[in-house]
Formats: structure tokens, C-alpha cells, sequence
């Protein structure tokens, strides 16, 4: 589970930079199955939080599997809603997320 997680988070980090985004303010949504290897001590998690990301919210599913991440420094997070389990086999879930403009101001 972990070797492939992180390769998944390796991924995704790559082709953000490939499409010319790796400054840019990014939101990255995953069921990250990250119960097999510790929960937010996963190697996938842990890839994002040491690569410019923090985590906006988590769903409520086996002590919290799904992640919002944002990049740091680009956003103010506020409040989790957590909304209906069909027709996913996972509780949706949704943060209250506000870009900053430049120079870190709320727009």
C-alpha cells in the first residue's frame, strides 16, 4: 500500500509541474486508502504534506480515508460538511475553501 500510494501522490505532483502548474493554487481530491498504512502517517499522505500540501478536510469513512488537500499558502480552509453516502460507498463530504489574491489577502 505505501509504496504505491506515495508513487500515486509522485505522480500527480509530476504532471502538475508537466502542465506548468506546480505554483499555481491546486486542490487535490483522493480516496487515498490510507487505513492499510497508518492514516495520515500513509507514504502517499505524507509525499503531499512534504511537498507544499496540507490537508483541508477529511471524510468521516474508517477514520478519515478521503482527503481534500490544498497547497500551501493559497488558501483559508473553514468548515467540513459531511452530506450522504449514496450512491458512493463513501460519505460525500465538502470543505469551505477562499482563494487568498496575492499577498496572502482573502478575496
Amino acid at each position: 500500500g505505501g509504496l504505491r500510494h506515495k508513487h500515486s501522490a509522485q505522480v500527480i505532483l509530476a504532471k502538475r509541474e508537466e502542465l506548468g502548474a506546480a505554483a499555481a493554487p491546486t486542490i487535490i481530491t483522493a480516496d487515498a486508502n490510507s487505513h492499510m498504512d497508518g492514516l495520515d502517517e500513509d507514504d502517499g499522505v505524507q509525499w503531499l504534506l512534504s511537498h507544499g500540501f496540507e490537508i483541508a478536510g477529511k471524510g468521516p469513512m474508517m477514520g478519515g480515508i478521503d482527503y481534500i488537500f490544498v497547497s500551501k499558502g493559497h488558501w483559508s480552509i473553514g468548515q467540513t460538511r459531511v452530506g450522504p453516502t449514496a450512491p458512493s460507498d463513501h460519505p460525500g463530504f465538502a470543505v469551505q475553501l477562499t482563494l487568498f489574491a496575492e499577498g496572502g489577502e482573502v478575496r
